[in-house]
């Protein structure tokens, strides 16, 4: 009989994952032990779900456990359906027993309905796992873990700008998204801009297919990002009707007039800004309970036939239009 302790087996998936867990900073509590990849997965959706404040607090959320899911466990189960459907690991993660049924009622209309709370936080998580700290250990770890489990990239149908994958809905096309627009004699669309430039820089076809990102038209009145996020200030000029109308909603800093801003509510998720805030004058934004679903009630504009011109300028569809949507969670 040979005297060697036998070796102990560590699974490559979970080892990736408690690195990745490491270099994002996130601390690991003590009962996180090898073979649990899909845990640590797990919690790192959670804090992109949560923010930078996730990294210290404690593994106990509300709803964690509870058989109604709480908006936040829905945002992180259509965050992970998203991303396991990016890197073709849907065969791979198993979602907790209590999520199941939710995680199997979702299909790529996922982030569709921007009135719900979750589908703007899931769309925010996205944003933030372009940025640091998540970016890019957190998508290198799923592209590693996509190589190990050896997944199926079959089934992702690649969009012809080689940008996103094509949505499943053969009816949509790219000339009706809310992104594409006319550059010059050609087609060119908001998103792919985005995720492609330079010499990478693609013009689109109005008869491909619609891709992932789809939107139809645009509608500004549930959205209200640009009140939120598209200016840090909005200047009001001298003759602007806005300062007779409602002399309170303006402030006079001597050289410059300009929009009275207030601190943004709880419910007005933005992407990891310090002190983000909102127009004053916007209306709306206020949380709406119905069963186990939590929405967002339309956001208006109080001021709106006395705006300032740099309000009437702003254009829906435009570049600062889908950063700004980006930021407020109404756009991926």
């Amino acid at each position: 009989m040979s005297g060697k302790a036998p070796q102990r087996y560590e699974d490559p998936v979970s080892n990736v994952w408690a690195m990745a867990a490491v270099q994002i900073g996130l601390v690991l509590p003590g009962n996180t032990a090898a073979g649990l990849g899909q845990a640590i997965f797990d919690r790192l959706c959670r804090s992109l779900i949560e923010g930078h404040d996730s990294f210290v607090k404690s593994d106990s959320e509300p709803g964690a456990d509870a058989t109604a899911l709480h908006w936040r466990d829905q945002a992180r189960l259509r965050l992970q359906w998203v991303l396991c459907s990016q890197w073709s690991l849907h065969g791979w993660f198993v979602p907790a027993e209590n999520a199941r049924a939710f995680w199997q009622s979702l299909d790529e209309t996922l982030l569709d309905d921007k009135s719900d709370l979750a589908v703007r936080a899931a769309s925010v998580a996205l944003v933030r796992a372009g940025r640091a700290p998540w970016a890019p250990i957190f998508t290198e770890t799923l592209a590693a873990t996509r190589d190990l489990v050896r997944a199926d990239v079959s089934k992702r149908a690649e969009h012809p700008t080689g940008a996103f994958a094509v949505r499943a809905d053969e009816s949509k096309r790219c000339e009706q998204c809310a992104w594409a627009y006319t550059r010059g004699f050609l087609l060119a669309c908001r998103q792919v801009d985005a995720a492609t430039v330079g010499a990478q820089h693609k013009n689109i076809e109005a008869e491909w297919p619609a891709c992932e990102r789809f939107e139809p038209a645009l509608d500004c009145q549930p959205c209200g990002a640009c009140c939120r996020e598209a200016f840090q200030t909005v200047q009001v000029g001298a003759r602007e009707p806005i300062r007779r109308t409602h002399p309170a909603m303006v402030v006079d800093h001597g050289t410059r007039q300009e929009l009275r801003r207030t601190p943004t509510t709880g419910l007005d998720i933005v992407v990891d800004k310090p002190a983000p805030t909102r127009c004053a004058s916007l209306g709306g934004g206020d949380l709406v309970q119905l069963g186990t679903r939590t929405s967002v009630s339309d956001y208006g504009c109080q001021i709106y036939e006395a705006r300032p011109q740099a309000c009437r300028s702003f254009t829906a569809g435009s570049e600062s239009c889908l950063v700004a949507r980006r930021r407020v969670g109404m756009s991926r």
